[in-house]
């Protein structure tokens, strides 16, 4: 039952924009659920109702941010003369402001907005000095739960909709910081072992597996989840059932390498590294995917230790950082220049040799506070790299700059 839909709140209009054919209900924060309406007009009349997250300056609805200008979240009735209920029952929307339209007058006699996601049995709250990260922090849970829905962590809640192996596997441990969320992922985690390829090991982008694009980074989920899991839980049991998974996943990752060790390829088109950094991403998807492989080693030998047994993956991992430090690793400390956190994703994987370590880590601090001056220039992936290595290597007070 947690994994299922529910309705969690009725939120009525703070604001109305009235105007010739129709007006705009302001609901007050952006959301997911769907507009229940009583409306009053006459017989035939054609009504249309579309979402959006943002107006326009004549206070019109501007769908462009939940719909690229193709998908609108868009419903359409036409009235039967009587007082007419409207409330859709197959589908949620994402949405702060919904417009009415309608081809004749009409009289709206009840308007509410029904909060819809996954049940929640408790919320945490955060509290500082700062009204900008308590500010931050509550957007956080709202996004985190308009994206929880059937059990499934979507990408976003209004476009593809889609559980994308990459976003929910880098939200899940914040995710579990902000709500009750175990039995939630205990369920995704079982779609991602589910839609792994129980020949090939290949995992794919989205699970339940839907399409869409990715790399190994979006297959990692497979050993980020049932980490997570463990650490917030203690529970052993999760890891044990996941080994076998992940040791499919690190021999699938082994036929992706070219002739210099490096990952380049996945078993369908996409092969993404990093993703979505403020500018074009620049960092190689070689030296990403290749860091993957590494880490999914990492984990594949951590969860044989956790089971009982003894598996040893060293070798392995010692012949992909070799092939990572040849292609990618300077004499002055940094991987691929340092562009968009590529050395915070060395020393994450840990193959930075030992004394070019505290240089590698310097660079990236010089590069935070002076270069990009406390700005972040990392996509999904490397941007929770660089918070958590900040937080774990004491420099709290450039996480607090980046932040504010």
């Amino acid at each position: 039952p947690q994994c299922g839909d529910r309705l969690e709140n009725e939120l009525p209009p703070v604001y109305r924009y009235d105007f010739p054919q129709g007006t705009v209900l302001d609901f007050g924060k952006n959301h997911t659920g769907n507009l229940s309406l009583v409306l009053q007009g006459e017989r035939g009349t054609q009504v249309s109702i579309i979402y959006g997250e943002q107006l326009t300056p004549d206070k019109k609805v501007d769908h462009y941010s939940t719909s690229w200008g193709v998908l609108v979240q868009r419903d359409s009735f036409v009235l039967s003369g009587n007082d007419d209920v409207f409330q859709a029952e197959f589908t949620v929307h994402a949405f702060r402001y919904a417009q009415i339209n309608w081809n004749k007058p009409c009289k709206i006699k009840r308007a509410v907005s029904q909060e819809i996601h996954c049940y929640i049995p408790e919320y945490s709250e955060f509290r500082c000095s700062a009204p900008g990260l308590n500010r931050l922090a509550q957007v956080c849970i709202q996004t985190f739960v308009s994206n929880m829905h059937g059990g499934i962590p979507s990408d976003c809640p209004h476009r593809e909709r889609r559980g994308y192996t990459g976003d929910g596997q880098i939200t899940c441990e914040a995710v579990f910081y902000a709500v009750e969320a175990e039995v939630f992922y205990r369920k995704w985690l079982k779609d991602i072992e589910d839609a792994q390829d129980g020949v090939t090991g290949f995992v794919p982008h989205t699970a339940p597996f839907s399409g869409g694009g990715g790399g190994p980074s979006w297959g990692y989920a497979i050993c980020a989840v049932p980490e997570i899991l463990y650490r917030h839980t203690g529970d052993k049991k999760i890891v044990k059932e996941a080994l076998p998974h992940v040791r499919r996943w690190t021999k699938y990752l082994k036929t992706r390498m070219n002739a210099e060790g490096l990952i380049d390829r996945e078993e369908r088109d996409w092969c993404l590294g990093e993703w979505f950094c403020p500018e074009r991403v620049l960092i190689p998807p070689e030296f990403v995917n290749t860091l993957v492989y590494i880490k999914s080693l990492r984990r594949q030998q951590k969860f044989s230790r956790l089971s009982g047994e003894r598996e040893n993956v060293t070798q392995e991992i010692e012949a992909a950082a070799d092939a990572v430090n040849r292609a990618f690793l300077a004499a002055d400390g940094n991987y691929c220049g340092n562009v968009q956190g590529a050395n915070l994703f060395a020393l994450d994987a840990g193959v930075v040799p030992l004394s070019l370590r505290e240089t590698c880590w310097q660079n990236c601090v010089e590069h935070y506070s002076e270069d990009t001056l406390f700005h972040v220039d990392t996509g999904i992936f490397g941007t929770e790299i660089l918070f958590r290595m900040l937080f774990e290597r004491h420099r709290a007070d450039i996480a607090l700059k980046i932040l504010q």
